[in-house]
């Protein structure tokens, strides 16, 4: 009984203990673009597509193609390795209450199961983006 206490609590403090790896200067950019772009454009505005080039995300704002706010959120997000772009939606979603920041891990599984597409398409189509990465990194305690 005593071992599958221990065993049992270690599972939590190790669910308790994952947090995100991304640099939080990283997490606050994208959020910071993100909001620039819901600024200028209604959410239903957003062209997203799937992409044809490689991993680049500036096909998805193929129809904003001279407005820089669309180009420098496009870059912001190419910029990330795939790890990082999957914390990202991670924490996005733990923002939304969609996973809690104890249910860091399977946040994390989950998005490792999509393509860097989808990951991309997920991020560029919400609206809240900026709201659910602020409150994501609130719920970790991460301070700029």
């Amino acid at each position: 009984m005593i071992v599958q206490n221990s065993l049992m609590a270690t599972n939590v403090q190790l669910e308790v203990l994952a947090t995100p790896a991304i640099n939080p200067e990283k997490i606050y950019r994208i959020a910071d673009r993100a909001r620039g772009v819901q600024t200028i454009a209604p959410p239903e505005e957003l062209n997203c597509r799937p992409l044809s080039h490689g991993n680049s995300i500036h096909n998805l704002m193929a129809g904003y193609p001279n407005d820089a706010s669309y180009e420098s959120f496009a870059s912001a997000l190419n910029d990330l390795t795939t790890s990082e772009l999957t914390e990202i939606l991670a924490i996005a979603w733990v923002g939304r209450g969609v996973y809690s920041a104890g249910e860091w891990l399977q946040a994390v599984m989950e998005t490792e199961g999509m393509s860097r597409d989808e990951v991309c398409r997920v991020l560029t189509a919400s609206p809240l983006l900026p709201d659910y990465l602020e409150q994501g990194i609130g719920a970790f305690d991460i301070i700029r």
